[in-house]
């Protein structure tokens, strides 16, 4: 464990050198996600927000990859979580909360070509349907988390992994205890956004070619795309966890990534184990 977490202390500060730039938006303070996302129309259930991101990934898959293993910091992400997760083992089943076009699956497959993967990305409707034509027989996508699981059948899931989802559904909390009642043996979060003392949403804005591996395809205008984002009180989101892993590793992500309400708000890692 001492080597892992040398790893993690070299590795991850520059793992989100990028939030900073990318989180930024209308700092007004909503009362709840609904009235935030009356203010910006569809949102993350945009159907062409999904095929844009869609049509990137394949694009970036048909790229042959480079010699070296981790190739950027989403592969970083993913491969700390199945180097985890699955050592010792020779099939993983993955639940991917929030997964969008399979980024983390392709990234995992390429740095553990001996492991077999099932990876299971649950995303809204609108994504899951443009993402299928990218369906491989370790890759399947679902717009519920209890049809993931069931797609294993006995087996279950070995692993939960999310990388910065919960902040931008309806309740954080909510979908992170029903994510977490799927009852996959281990966990792995990551880029998880949080703050100290009040829950706060708020809007964020982005460029729709800022979302998804690579620059934006032929076919598509970049402009400006919004959607609600709720920052959890830390210890609550910490609570939800401790009610079914025991956490073992912490990670400090990022410190202070935006001003939100009245305070900072943090990117945070978690992994646990039942």
């Amino acid at each position: 464990m001492s080597n892992i977490t040398e790893f993690l202390r070299r590795f991850t500060p520059p793992i989100l050198i990028d939030t900073k730039r990318r989180i930024s938006g209308d700092r007004r303070v909503f009362p709840d996600y609904d009235s935030a996302l009356r203010q910006c129309g569809e949102g993350y259930n945009s159907a062409a927000l999904a095929g844009m991101i869609v049509e990137k990934m394949r694009r970036h898959i048909q790229t042959p990859p480079p010699e070296t293993c981790l190739t950027n910091i989403s592969a970083m992400r993913s491969a700390l979580a199945v180097g985890l997760a699955g050592a010792g083992r020779t099939t993983l089943n993955v639940v991917d909360f929030g997964g969008a076009a399979g980024a983390h699956y392709f990234d995992a497959r390429d740095t553990f070509p001996h492991l077999k993967l099932r990876w299971h990305v649950v995303e809204s409707e609108a994504m899951a349907k443009n993402a299928s034509s990218l369906e491989t027989d370790g890759l399947h996508f679902y717009s519920s988390i209890d049809e993931a699981v069931r797609g294993f059948g006995s087996e279950g899931a070995d692993l939960l992994f999310s990388s910065g989802a919960f902040q931008y559904t309806p309740n954080p909390l909510d979908f992170l205890r029903r994510a977490c009642l799927a009852g996959a043996r281990s966990v792995y979060l990551t880029r998880a956004a949080v703050v100290e003392t009040r829950q706060v949403t708020v809007i964020q804005r982005s460029s729709l070619a800022s979302n998804g591996p690579g620059p934006l395809p032929p076919g598509f205008s970049d402009h400006t795309i919004e959607y609600p984002v709720t920052f959890c009180r830390k210890n609550e989101f910490e609570d939800v966890l401790k009610e079914f892993y025991r956490i073992k590793i912490v990670l400090n992500e990022e410190p202070r990534v935006c001003f939100v309400g009245k305070e900072w708000a943090s990117m945070f890692g978690y992994y646990g184990k039942r």
